[in-house]
Parts: structure tokens; sequence; C-alpha cells
């Protein structure tokens, strides 16, 4: 089992209360404190034949990578979603369980599989859970910086600055058609979760366990587009937005100006390792069922 003590709703539920659940129920169950992704890649050396996740999203994802990155077989996962948006335990109808009703329903669960997404580029290949997406909404997250301290008025200055300094990023979209399609984007995503970033309901139809990603465009069609869009996009009515494109894809090729992109939360490449600017171009492609996750049936918790 992996916990992650700083997730937003830790505080309700101890490590040591999941582990107790999963012993009663005769399962040889490690809890492993870890800190870093070193300690996440020591303590899932040896993962054995399911590995509980206790956290938010930036939890599964680490955990998801590091055992996808083995050469062996991945073992199961069970999401206990503690984090703010849990957006990938939301997809799987997850957030309407409590931790324990969750880690008692491990004896008879069922067993979803769960599709990652793949993007290769001129910084190598990673993977993502959620989304990878090009323009407004990595713009945001790059002003942002996740990985810093959470602050409402870095958050505020982020959004601002996303929103006013916003221009479209003209892309090259292969793989839809015989011909690639050309548009300005306000907003690129590569969605496998209905929600996304902050409970964004980015693409409603997208569901994990489809076998296909679902491609979100926003195109830039005029000075008072962003706003408009802006408000679709906070109602959750966006697909309804006469500028957007939503369609079902397996293998994408995207050719952009080669400003920062985002995988999940976290912005591709980081500022440090590789430049940003200058024309690049990206493949995406899905893995269907890479993972395997075990939720509840009806009968094996209360919900």
């Amino acid at each position: 089992m992996i916990h992650n003590g700083l997730a937003g709703g830790a505080k309700h539920v101890t490590p040591e209360v999941i582990l107790e659940a999963l012993h009663g129920l005769g399962f040889d169950a490690e809890y492993h404190v870890t800190h870093s992704e070193k300690d996440l890649a020591t303590a899932l050396e040896h993962p054995g034949d399911l590995v509980v996740v206790a956290g938010g999203d930036g939890t599964v994802r680490a955990v998801a990578c590091t055992i996808l990155n083995r050469p062996d077989k991945a073992p199961a996962l069970a999401l206990i979603p503690l984090g703010t948006s849990n957006n990938i335990a939301r997809s799987m109808g997850l957030t309407g369980y409590s931790p324990l009703d969750i880690a008692r329903s491990l004896s008879t669960p069922r067993r979803i599989p769960f599709d990652v997404g793949l993007a290769r580029g001129p910084w190598g290949e990673r993977l993502f859970l959620e989304s990878f997406g090009i323009g407004m909404l990595a713009d945001l997250l790059d002003r942002y910086d996740p990985d810093a301290p959470k602050s409402v008025l870095r958050g505020v200055a982020a959004i601002t600055g996303a929103t006013l300094l916003r221009h479209a990023v003209p892309c090259q979209i292969e793989g839809l058609s015989e011909t690639p399609l050309n548009a300005d984007c306000l907003i690129l995503e590569v969605v496998n979760t209905p929600t996304i970033s902050n409970g964004v309901r980015l693409a409603p139809e997208a569901s994990p366990s489809s076998g296909v990603l679902q491609l979100v465009i926003v195109e830039g069609i005029g000075a008072g587009s962003v706003a408009a869009d802006l408000v679709a996009l906070a109602a959750g009515q966006l697909e309804r937005r006469k500028n957007v494109i939503s369609q079902p894809v397996t293998h994408l090729r995207i050719v952009w100006d080669g400003t920062p992109v985002h995988l999940d939360a976290e912005i591709w490449p980081s500022e440090d390792t590789a430049p940003r600017f200058g024309e690049s171009a990206v493949e995406i492609e899905v893995r269907p069922g890479a993972l395997e996750i075990w939720v509840p049936t009806s009968d094996s918790a209360v919900k």
C-alpha cells in the first residue's frame, strides 16, 4: 500500500486503519512510506499482486508510471481517493465510497481495464492517465507551477495571465482522416478521463475503459471567443460551443510551435531539461487496458 499523507483527504483516514481492514480480509499487506520517486521505485520493486494507492491523481499517476515501466506484468491497482480532484477515481465511480468501504470490498472486487495514453516526442516518451494538452490549460499549469506550494494568489495570477495573454496555437493534426487538420487551437487536449486538472469537465463522453482517447479542440475564432469558451467550460457545457471539435482517436501526430505542453498535471519538458520553443512534433497513442483497477461491486461495499 502506498499512502500520500499530504493529500487533501488524508486526515480523514490513517494508513494503519486501511492496513487493518486489508489484514482482516486475509491480505498480506505492506505499507511503504515514500517521499520521492526514488522511494516509490524502491517500494514497488516487488509490488506483489495488488497495489493499493491512497492519495490523489498525482500519487496514482506516479504509481502507475512506476509499475508500467517495469519489465514484467503490472500488478492490479485499487484506488482510495484522498486528493482534491480525484479525476481518475471519479472516472471509475469511486468518489461515492468511503476509504474503508473500498478497502473492505477488495476481497470480491470488479476488475476493470484502464487505458493509458503514451506521448512520444522530441524529449522522449511519457505516459498519461488523464490528458495530454497544448494551449491554454498547458499555459495555465506552466504559469502556476503545480510542484510549488499551493497558493490562491498564484492561482489567480496564473488564470489571469493565461486568459489575457493567450494566443491560439497553430497545430497540424494527422490521423483524423487522410488530410491533416490545420487549426488555431486555444485548447487542444487528448483526454482519457471525463474530468481533468482541477475537476474541469472537458470531455463528458471520455471513458478510460473504452480503448480510445477523446480529442478535444477549441478553435480561436475571434476576440470574444476566449471569455465565452471559459464560461462554457466553467458551466460544464464546452461541447455545445460551435468552435469545439470532439472525436474519439487511437493514434495522432501533432505538429505545433513548441510551446509548453502538459501530461496530466506535469509540464513537459521541464524548463531545466530541454528547450521549449521551435516547431515540434509529438505522437499520441492509446494503450488499451494497460492497467487493471479493482473497484467495489454493488454488494461488496455500502455506497
